[in-house]
């Protein structure tokens, strides 16, 4: 069912036309962006753990100017529907759920539109991108469902902390602690370390890995370090 929603934002009255999917509006491919004025628009999923973390994060962004949709995250179901939901072309997608090397809470990939041009793409959940386990790791999927369609995503390779050493309320940090290195026993690897976060980058044919820190005080300071923002 094809539909009309009117948003207001900043004393204006906008129409956004869209498709009617599950009851939430599948929007055309449309320069949100350009619409409200906004220079990058980021969508922001979170759990009930993340909460606070998360909306400190969001609020963050906005008093720096950047548009952030936020979605609290009850089930796979919510997931599924408001990331399907988003438009074909977008900025940043943030994902702060539950995860380890090979799942992240709330996801299935068969259930997602990967056909969607993500530039940027970080998943703040616990081993998402475990490099020792290869390619079966969560954020190596996501990838390579993608097809390139995310020019890059980024994932930590190791336990997810919501703080830094600088920062308690917007922080985050990636540890190699026991929960990281059960995982490299798992994978029968003796001698390793953890990388922190882990950029995966499209270089046309498949995706270069790069280490681009441990810890920043914020979300924002992130996409900041990887060009985003």
């Amino acid at each position: 069912m094809y539909a009309n929603a009117t948003v207001c934002y900043n004393g204006k009255t906008y129409t956004i036309s869209g498709t009617l999917v599950d009851g939430r509006m599948v929007m055309d491919d449309v320069d949100i962006n350009s619409i409200f004025g906004w220079d990058t628009t980021i969508y922001y999923f979170y759990g009930k753990d993340q909460t606070i973390h998360s909306k400190n994060n969001i609020a963050d962004l906005r008093k720096h100017g950047y548009a952030v949709i936020g979605t609290y995250v009850k089930n796979g179901s919510d997931f599924k529907q408001a990331y399907n939901a988003m438009p074909a072309t977008i900025d940043v997608v943030i994902i702060n759920l539950h995860g380890d090397p090979k799942n992240i809470s709330d996801i299935n990939i068969s259930d997602l539109d990967m056909s969607k041009n993500i530039d940027t793409m970080v998943l703040l959940s616990c081993n998402a991108g475990h490099l020792w386990t290869g390619e079966d790791s969560i954020a190596l999927q996501i990838a390579n469902a993608s097809g390139g369609n995310i020019r890059q995503l980024i994932a930590a390779d190791g336990t997810h902390l919501r703080s830094s050493t600088w920062n308690s309320k917007t922080g985050i940090t990636v540890k190699g602690d026991n929960h990281w290195k059960d995982n490299v026993a798992e994978a029968n690897i003796k001698c390793a370390s953890s990388f922190g976060f882990i950029c995966y980058q499209w270089n046309g044919t498949s995706y270069d890995l790069r280490c681009i820190g441990r810890s920043f005080t914020s979300v924002r300071k992130l996409l900041k370090k990887v060009g985003a923002l």
